[in-house]
Order: structure tokens, then sequence, then C-alpha cells
């Protein structure tokens, strides 16, 4: 894992461009040098996960593509020491509550995140992870 001095690598799982483009924002607005890699589809974050290098991730739930199986099981699989913040709807606090069960370590509402909140949220999900 790399410090924040050195940033770090955040990949996102969000499938509403108007979100995902909120959250790179706020990413970009905080004070956590990162950078961001977005995919809209599991299947293409997973295989980026794969080629290693990601620090945290944050995954929206849930997704049309990915059925019956648990997307956070599917992370786990190949990357078992990566954090997992779920970024939820209000919506959506049951898959939210099943994916804290199988191994994400937080959750935020996408409507109530700002710059600082996502920075401590990520900062404090890595430092668990350590």
């Amino acid at each position: 894992m790399r410090t924040d001095e050195e940033g770090i690598t955040v990949l996102m799982v969000e499938d509403d461009p108007a979100d995902a483009r909120r959250v790179e924002a706020l990413l970009a607005e905080g004070d956590l040098p990162c950078t961001a890699e977005t995919f809209d589809l599991l299947w293409q974050a997973l295989e980026r996960l794969k080629a290693g290098g990601v620090d945290i991730i944050l995954l929206d739930l849930p997704e049309p593509e990915v059925g019956a199986m648990d997307p956070v099981e599917k992370i786990r699989d190949i990357a078992p020491g990566v954090p997992i913040v779920v970024l939820g709807g209000y919506e959506s606090t049951s898959f939210v509550y099943a994916s804290a069960v199988t191994g994400a370590v937080a959750w935020v509402e996408k409507d109530d995140l700002t710059a600082e909140s996502l920075a401590a949220t990520i900062r404090s999900a890595i430092e668990q992870a350590i």
C-alpha cells in the first residue's frame, strides 16, 4: 500500500456517469493525493484489479450485470487485501449492509459525500487494511 505522499490508486466501479464525475471531482477537490480509475461495469474493474497496484475500491451497488453473485466476494477473490468502500444510495441500504457483512470496510451515502468526508473515509479504510 502506498502512502499519502506517494498518492494512491482508487478504482471506482460506478455505472452512473453523473455520479462517477461527481465522485471524481470530489477526489480531485480533496486533500488526498490520488489517481482515480473509473469503470462502469464490474467485469472491467475486475480485469484492471488483476493487474495490481490498486490501493482502494469505491464500489457502487447494485449493478444489473452482476445478477445474484456478490460483487464484494468477486473482488475479494482477486484482491483480498484491498479495502472496499461501498457507495450507496438511500434505496440500496440493504445491499450495502450485505456487502459489509461479506467484506466491505465502509459504506457512504453518495448523496451526502463531501471532498473531506470522502478523503477521511478512504484514509480510514486504508489504515484498517494495513
